[in-house]
């Protein structure tokens, strides 16, 4: 079987129904030069068109087989050798350039084929290692490659080579990642802005443990107690279920507490102490407080409000009491209402002072102001912070007895005052 010329031709077949010798093609030269038909006889050949296709490339011809062209058994392309289109062993010799010329599915095209837009899926990826996602760590573009979890770390910038001891973390500090080191047992972290780390370990306050300590006699000022802890430098001393101040109401040397008495107070065998501590140094809260104590000596009425009321050129005195749990002083103001006539600029008003604690000499303390003028411009009928009576009583501490002489020095008008305002912190 001869076919001349095949190796530059190209031409196409299928389109009608396949004969069982024979598939018919369009050049009758080609038809004329097959010979020994005998050894195809019933079966179904494919002879290959033999016209010229200024397209075929040298050294190959395409062919396009069409849907007619069913259960084809062979396919004729040279003298030599039929292709066995059954044969599981590959192509034939020498037939390694047969081509379909249309593909569909997965890739598209002809000669040159191209991956269908959406067609590769995970399952059609290579089985990746364990372990690691495909990636591009390389800083410019390059291929897809199998990135180990160092390398993704790393590309990242989580930096977990910083981690060297169990309990470390990883923070970020005002301009990159860094280690936090761990803490020894029992610290806690808390937030430090001063900290590059913006945090530190810290010990924890554990629970308080509780004493209950009974006094021995009446009149005791002094007392221990019963089992000293761990670190006495820390304690919170209750008498009666009120908190007392350290330095205030007690002093404290190791495991003896020695009471200061303060505002009369002794020490009763009825009493209960209760001494809390805890292993840290106790930093105390203060609670703001405020008080208002009335005048002792009212005289007249302003509407509904009793008062003091003090002329011009009037003059009285107020008596009053600095409570117990009294640390430190805010503010202490004498409060009244002024007339039309004293509400005005630099009003001319004297004050002095005696005061002191029980046990103490009445006059244990002394002070007075007589330089200082007082505005108050537009007061007129209001309730108005009228002295600040602190100028007199710089020594103020919790359970003294105070009193105050304020005296008018021609102020054009009355005020009526209603008592003394105390804000303080315990």
């Amino acid at each position: 079987m001869a076919l001349t010329g095949i190796n530059s031709l190209a031409g196409s077949a299928g389109a009608g129904a396949p004969v069982s010798a024979l598939l018919e093609v369009a050049d009758i030269a080609a038809r004329d030069a097959i010979a020994a038909l005998d050894r195809f006889q019933g079966m179904r050949v494919l002879v290959l068109d033999a016209s010229a296709d200024v397209n075929v490339g040298s050294g190959r011809a395409f062919y396009q087989l069409g849907a007619g062209l069913t259960n084809l058994d062979w396919l004729r392309i040279s003298e030599e050798e039929a292709m066995d289109l059954d044969d599981t062993d590959g192509l034939p010799q020498g037939a390694t350039n047969l081509y379909n010329q249309t593909h569909t599915g997965d890739v598209t095209g002809s000669i040159l084929l191209t991956i269908a837009a959406n067609a590769v899926d995970n399952t059609k990826l290579a089985n990746m290692p364990a372990l690691t996602i495909k990636g591009n760590n390389t800083g410019g573009p390059a291929d897809p490659i199998d990135l180990t979890v160092a390398e993704v770390n790393a590309l990242l910038g989580t930096a977990p080579a910083l981690l060297t001891t169990k309990g470390d973390l990883l923070v970020h500090n005002v301009t990159t990642e860094a280690r936090f080191p761990v803490g020894t047992d029992g610290q806690v972290i808390v937030a430090d802005s001063a900290s590059a780390e913006g945090m530190k370990w810290e010990s924890a306050i554990p629970n308080p443990v509780i004493q209950v300590v009974t006094i021995a006699m009446d009149g005791n000022t002094s007392f221990f107690i019963t089992s000293q802890p761990t670190s006495p430098a820390a304690f919170d001393v209750y008498l009666n279920g009120q908190l007392r101040l350290r330095g205030l109401d007690y002093t404290q040397t190791a495991s003896l507490f020695t009471w200061l008495d303060p505002g009369g107070v002794t020490l009763k065998t009825t009493d209960t102490l209760v001494l809390r501590w805890t292993d840290n140094a106790l930093i105390a809260s203060s609670v703001t407080k405020e008080i208002f104590i009335s005048g002792t000596d009212y005289s007249d009425n302003n509407g509904d409000y009793r008062v003091i009321a003090l002329s011009q050129n009037g003059s009285q005195r107020f008596t009053f009491h600095i409570p117990n749990d009294f640390a430190s002083l805010t503010s202490i103001k004498l409060i009244g209402i002024p007339s039309a006539g004293a509400a005005g600029a630099a009003k001319d008003i004297d004050l002095s002072s005696e005061y002191g604690a029980i046990g103490e000499a009445s006059n244990n303390f002394t002070e007075s102001e007589i330089a200082t003028t007082y505005d108050l411009t537009g007061t007129s009928g209001e309730i108005t912070e009228v002295l600040d009576l602190n100028v007199v009583l710089s020594s103020l501490a919790a359970g003294q007895f105070i009193g105050v002489f304020v005296d008018h020095n021609g102020i054009g008008g009355a005020i009526d005052y209603l008592g003394v305002k105390i804000v303080y912190k315990t």
